[in-house]
C-alpha cells in the first residue's frame, strides 16, 4: 500500500518532468539549418567584455550584447557589487538590479550556481513562445557546443532574466529556420518587411496608372 502510493505521488510528477529540445547543434550545422551563429563562430577568438575566448557561454553572450549596441567594456555594477569577475553564476549578482523573472525576447537568461551547473550559465533568449517556452542561443551549456534550444518550464528554467538597456533597439529575430516538412519548431517568425505607403497623386492629375491595388 506505501508503494502504491508513492507511486501515485512521485511516479506522475517524475513522468511530467519537461525536456529541453536541441534544435541545432554547432556553428556550421545551425547555419545550414537557417538559425545562424550571428557571426560568432568567427568572432569567437576575440574577447568580449574581457571575458574567455572561445567557446564560451559568457563571451557569446557579451558579443551578442556588444552587436546589439552596447559598447565592448562591461557595465557598470550595482552598488555594494564588482563587476571585476563575471563568471556567469554572478550575472544576476552583480546587475541584480536589471535581473527579474520576466523573460523578453533579447534578454540575458541567466542560470545561478546551484541550477545547470556549478559555475552558472547565460544565453540569449531569441523568442517567447506562446506555450510559455522560451527558444534560446548559448554557447558552451555544460561543455557542450553552440546551439539554439527550446527551453520549456520545470527544472532546467532560467534563474532570471537579466535588462539590459540599450542604446537603441536593435535586437531582431532571424528568418525562421525550415527543415524537412517546414518550419521547425520554436523557431522565431520571420519577420514580414512593412508596406511603403504610396505617394498621392499631384492635385488634378487623376489617379497614377503606376499605382496598382494591393
Amino acid at each position: 500500500m506505501l508503494l502504491s502510493a508513492l507511486a501515485l505521488i512521485v511516479g506522475p510528477a517524475w513522468q511530467a518532468r519537461p525536456v529541453d529540445q536541441t534544435l541545432c547543434s554547432g556553428y556550421a550545422e545551425c547555419r545550414a539549418a537557417g538559425y545562424g551563429d550571428f557571426g560568432y563562430g568567427r568572432a569567437r577568438r576575440t574577447s568580449w567584455w574581457q571575458m574567455g575566448t572561445g567557446s564560451d557561454c559568457t563571451n557569446f553572450v557579451a558579443y551578442r550584447l556588444v552587436r546589439a549596441g552596447l559598447p565592448n567594456r562591461r557595465p557598470a555594477a550595482d552598488r555594494g557589487r564588482d563587476a571585476g569577475s563575471l563568471n556567469a553564476y554572478r550575472w544576476g549578482l552583480v546587475y541584480a538590479s536589471r535581473t527579474d523573472r520576466r523573460p523578453a525576447p533579447g534578454a540575458v537568461a541567466w542560470w545561478g550556481r546551484h541550477s545547470v551547473d556549478p559555475w552558472g550559465h547565460v544565453a540569449i533568449v531569441e523568442s517567447v513562445n506562446r506555450d510559455g517556452s522560451l527558444t534560446i542561443s548559448e554557447d558552451s551549456a555544460t561543455g557542450s557546443a553552440f546551439d539554439w534550444k527550446l527551453v520549456r518550464p520545470g527544472r532546467n528554467w532560467p534563474t532570471g532574466f537579466i535588462h539590459f538597456p540599450m542604446p537603441r533597439a536593435r535586437h531582431t529575430a532571424p528568418p525562421a529556420p525550415t527543415g524537412r516538412g517546414g518550419t521547425i519548431p520554436g523557431s522565431p517568425p520571420a519577420a514580414r518587411p512593412a508596406a511603403r505607403p504610396a505617394e498621392p497623386p499631384a492635385a488634378g492629375s487623376g489617379p497614377d496608372p503606376r499605382l496598382r491595388p494591393r
